[in-house]
């Protein structure tokens, strides 16, 4: 996960990190017209930097503050949905933590689903991740549809033969 707040500063360095990237996260401040309105852009740097099927969400934070300063309307960040053909949209907190962790849920959910999509082997009872030295699990309970646990391990050190002696 790579923060660069939006700004300009960060433009080039984040076109390094779109190679690879399986999902992208959009976050705009829902009391800043002007920061919804540079989502386009940021839309742009993906479109000639990301992978073709790379997942894309929109996120409107500071929902803790709508009432007395929102800027963006919901309806307006479900029309940038629709216009740029993003995945999906959010409204969260970071300060109160809201609908964070639904964020990433329905995010990772979505990019496990799409991965096995591609290989044509969907099925909902669960997968292992390996990646480099490390092994992780995503699994989904049949008992409470829509929830699912992550978890990660790392493999053990393989111990070397020790001669005995005599």
């Amino acid at each position: 996960i790579w923060d660069t707040a939006g700004q300009e500063s960060f433009r080039s360095i984040t076109r390094i990190f779109y190679k690879g990237s399986h999902a992208v996260i959009l976050v705009y401040d829902i009391t800043s017209q002007e920061s919804f309105e540079s989502v386009r852009d940021w839309k742009r740097e993906i479109e000639n930097n990301a992978d073709r099927d790379v997942l894309v969400y929109l996120v409107g934070n500071r929902v803790d503050v709508a009432e007395e300063h929102r800027e963006v309307q919901v309806e307006e960040g479900e029309e940038m949905v629709k216009e740029l053909e993003l995945n999906n949209l959010f409204e969260t907190s970071a300060f109160t933590g809201f609908n964070i962790k639904e964020l990433f849920e329905t995010l990772t959910k979505h990019l496990y689903i799409e991965h096995h999509n591609k290989l044509g082997e969907f099925k909902d009872d669960g997968a292992s991740i390996m990646d480099n030295n490390r092994t992780g699990s995503i699994s989904f309970s049949s008992k409470h549809p829509g929830t699912f646990d992550l978890s990660h391990n790392k493999f053990p050190k393989k111990q070397k033969n020790k001669k005995k002696c005599c």
